[in-house]
């Protein structure tokens, strides 16, 4: 297998990039919404749920701004061309 072969950016890793965005979002939501909703949570769950859940949130529209900003690369757009929306 060829190095370029590996890094290519096709329709499926497209699908899989926005579904990976999706998904850390969500996981962000269900990190943070405990420790949101409580009105007293505890110390240790704050620190347990509040950093992975914002690293979450920060990484969710992060992914999906690479995937735009990939997509929109001459030759990464020649190869989309054929995706079904």
């Amino acid at each position: 297998m060829k190095v370029y072969e590996v890094a290519t950016f096709t329709c499926n890793s497209m699908r899989t990039t926005i579904i990976l965005s999706g998904s850390l979002l969500l996981l962000a939501i269900l990190f943070l919404l405990p420790v949101i909703l409580l009105p007293k949570p505890l110390p240790e769950l704050v620190s347990i749920l509040v950093y992975p859940g914002f690293g979450a949130l920060i990484l969710s529209p992060l992914v999906l701004l690479v995937t735009a900003l990939i997509s929109l690369l001459p030759s990464v757009n020649v190869q989309l061309q054929n995706c079904q929306h």
